[in-house]
């Protein structure tokens, strides 16, 4: 049992100790029996008024009580001991904070589905312009591959040309000199070791010496002189070949379809008998 039922009791017990007072002396004489209920049934009203009213003021400074001691709580900031009016009120604010989130939410989700689309649209052009600049560089492949191709061809031949330049004078030195050589019979050391230093330097510029084999078709041959010396001779079968190397010629050491840098000089049969049935290729 609480204290308040405690205080109850030890306040009705005295006014219960007085009614049976009052009754044993009234029973004292004689007493009718109608008026003996009427008095026990007032004592009975008067001792639950008073019960009624001491537990009424118990109630009443236990609600003081209680709620003294939720303002000091809540005072000292326990929020575990929320009254039910904050409750409310926070339960409002955070109903409203997840309404704003919600709202939030919702517009950050059509900006991010309207980035979206423009981010598709901005992809889409970007594809379109890459296909675009494809075709393109496929169509103007070929024509950029025909002018490298041109480039190189030019520039392999300007290379040649200052290349044969260079060299044509080298050659010519070579030639005279073996000429000199050969016509004079000279066995001059100095000749002999100019002649080999010449023959290394046009061998390191990729120069060769170089002449057609002997009985092949003059006509046919390639690096020879224009307007050879003739031989005449009676066999047919000579007609247009080449007789004698007069002087060798010179090139390139390379596969290239300009190599000759010097033709070779030669001489070549006519057949006396061709001649005097039909007109020779040669002047």
């Amino acid at each position: 049992m609480t204290h308040a039922h405690w205080g109850v009791l030890s306040t009705a017990a005295p006014a219960a100790g007085s009614l049976t007072s009052a009754v044993s002396e009234q029973s004292d004489g004689p007493v009718e029996p109608g008026h003996q209920d009427s008095l026990l049934s007032d004592s009975l009203l008067v001792v639950l008024l008073v019960v009624l009213a001491s537990v009424s003021l118990v109630s009443t400074l236990i609600a003081f009580w209680m709620y003294r001691l939720r303002k000091l709580f809540l005072s000292e900031g326990d929020a575990r001991l929320l009254s039910p009016e904050a409750l409310i009120t926070e339960a409002h604010r955070l109903r409203r904070d997840l309404h704003d989130v919600a709202g939030t939410t919702t517009r950050t989700q059509e900006r991010s589905h309207q980035l979206f689309l423009t981010l598709s649209e901005a992809i889409a052009g970007l594809g379109r312009e890459i296909t675009a600049m494809t075709d393109t560089h496929m169509a103007l492949q070929p024509k950029l591959d025909d002018k490298d191709k041109e480039i190189k061809q030019l520039r392999q031949g300007y290379d040649a040309t200052i290349l044969r330049r260079f060299v044509l004078r080298f050659a010519r030195l070579d030639r005279h000199l073996r000429d000199r050589i050969d016509a004079t019979g000279s066995a001059d050391p100095l000749c002999l070791q100019v002649r080999d230093m010449l023959e290394d330097a046009l061998a390191e510029c990729g120069i060769e010496r170089f002449h057609p084999e002997l009985g092949s078709d003059y006509r046919t041959a390639d690096g020879v002189a224009d307007q050879p010396d003739i031989e005449p001779t009676d066999d047919v079968d000579k007609h247009n070949t080449i007789a004698r190397i007069q002087r060798a010629g010179y090139r390139f050491d390379s596969d290239t379809s300009d190599r000759v840098v010097i033709p070779c000089e030669v001489v070549v049969y006519t057949s006396t008998t061709t001649v005097t049935q039909e007109p020779s290729c040669l002047p």
